[in-house]
């Protein structure tokens, strides 16, 4: 009995060390900061000191704490580490490329805060310039570029193909070699069936511009059509351009006009399933007038 009694404490599990528990729980956390760069994957490794490492060294010769960092990657003259950032202000850490066997000692280190993946950072790729226009017109080279000189290119990330924009305006010159085959017809508030009386050089059906007005219709319309979707002068070299034309050939209509085509050019939208945009570069006061039609 007395012998099951001493073998007893033998058959329990050892008890796990701090150490060890330490260095699992780090390796963790290195694992789930990897996982977490997902596909762009990572740098380095961003290796943290604990507050106050480094200061412990021989009294007659202090060490601080990048003196500590140095010790833990190169104290052996390794040669598979480099450090290419230093954190101190702040983190108390550098950013370095290191070996596995340096790695596994850091995870060991009894004053290393912890290790972590250095994950690159990138912009989403809708935002990463995709096409660049060379030679550029004045008005598109100055909407990428604050700093002037001008360099006389465009540079752009996105087309906007897929998607629409009504252009409350004179009408538009959808046939203008600008467009390509973009440009669509829409609605006009006086000229909704071909013969209606107001139709003529004035109010041209479904807002086209042809060659029979062009010389006679204000240019404003196609000219906006163009800085948005325009082959050359445009932002969205892809969009395709509705034209709803809400002010005459002159260049005048009524608040009235302008509503009815914003509930044309939204009913259109919504059956088309697409993103939409009204643009409406028109005169008159401002003050919300048109909210609540949008709304």
């Amino acid at each position: 009995m007395l012998w099951q009694l001493m073998l007893a404490p033998l058959g329990a599990p050892a008890a796990r060390s701090p150490h060890a528990s330490l260095h699992a729980s780090r390796r963790r956390e290195l694992a789930a900061s990897v996982a977490a760069c997902g596909t762009p994957g990572q740098l380095g490794y961003i290796v943290r000191l604990k507050k106050g490492a480094g200061v412990g060294g021989a009294a007659d010769h202090p060490m601080d704490p990048k003196a500590r960092m140095s010790q833990l990657l190169f104290g052996r003259n390794r040669l598979g580490c480099s450090v290419y950032h230093e954190l101190f202000e702040s983190l108390n850490a550098v950013a370095a490329k290191v070996d596995d066997l340096t790695l596994e000692e850091l995870l060991h280190a009894e004053d290393v805060e912890s290790v972590t993946a250095d994950c690159v950072v990138q912009l989403d790729p809708s935002e990463v310039p995709s096409g660049v226009q060379q030679g550029a017109t004045w008005g598109i080279d100055r909407t990428d570029q604050r700093d002037l000189p001008l360099d006389n290119t465009y540079e752009y990330s996105s087309t906007g193909e897929g998607s629409l924009v009504y252009v409350l305006d004179t009408g538009v010159r959808i046939s203008h070699s600008d467009f390509g085959d973009r440009a669509e017809p829409g609605w006009s508030a006086s000229c909704r069936e071909q013969g209606d009386p107001g139709c003529g050089s004035n109010w041209v059906y479904q807002g086209v511009i042809t060659d029979a007005v062009a010389s006679s219709c204000s240019g404003h319309g196609t000219h906006c059509a163009s800085t948005i979707g325009g082959t050359t002068y445009g932002i969205a070299k892809d969009v395709t351009i509705i034209t709803v034309q809400v002010l005459s050939c002159g260049g005048s209509g009524s608040s009235a006009g302008v509503m009815a085509g914003i509930e044309w050019a939204m009913e259109d939208a919504i059956s088309r399933g697409k993103p939409a945009t009204l643009s409406m570069s028109l005169g008159g006061n401002g003050g919300g007038r048109y909210d609540e039609v949008i709304q």
